[in-house]
């Protein structure tokens, strides 16, 4: 829970304001980037295919929400007719303290994290929403894997299974032996 913390004291650091849905997708997209660096998450969440695109679930959902209650963040709320929207900031006495905080980031999370809030920072969450319906979508509300969401067509066929391992192959080989050349795609 608390590389959770981090990441979520670490985006409203640097996007203050922002709603649960960005911080939703945000989390989702460094689970995603992380995934498809290092086949594996960051955050311990795990998601649904839900109507907006893929959020976390119950369970995760209750985990963040834990997070978010911690009393350094400040939850403003505005009605907009028929729903309501949430924006999030860090108290003002604890904005300084995290100013010079050492987040625990390792340098391979904290560029994908950083990379993440670049792609992010300039988009709504209507934005955000639309990109994470990935093709063939379906809001089934079952569980949805960071691979359903990695899909790689150099082409407009299909991979053969051949191909998608060769590929995968090479890259791991490129990871495992110049990982210098890969941060500069995420």
């Amino acid at each position: 829970m608390e590389k959770l913390k981090n990441l979520i004291f670490y985006l409203l650091l640097k996007c203050p304001g922002v709603g649960r849905t960005i911080i939703n997708k945000y989390l989702w997209f460094v689970d995603c980037f992380y995934y498809a660096r290092y086949g594996k998450d960051l955050t311990g969440l795990s998601y649904i295919a839900n109507n907006n695109g893929p959020t976390p679930d119950d369970t995760s959902f209750d985990v963040l929400r834990m997070a978010l209650n911690d009393f350094r963040i400040i939850r403003l709320r505005e009605d907009q007719g028929n729903y309501t929207k949430y924006f999030h900031y860090i108290a003002i006495p604890y904005q300084r303290s995290f100013e010079n905080y050492d987040f625990n980031f390792a340098k391979d999370e904290q560029n994908i994290v950083d990379d993440v809030i670049d792609f992010i920072k300039d988009k709504t969450a209507k934005e955000l929403s639309e990109i994470t319906h990935i093709d063939n979508y379906k809001p089934t509300k079952e569980h949805i894997h960071f691979s359903q969401a990695i899909r790689w067509k150099p082409t407009d066929r299909e991979l053969t299974e051949e191909e998608l391992r060769n590929t995968q192959e090479r890259l791991k080989g490129i990871i495992e032996n110049e990982p210098d050349l890969c941060g500069e795609f995420f």
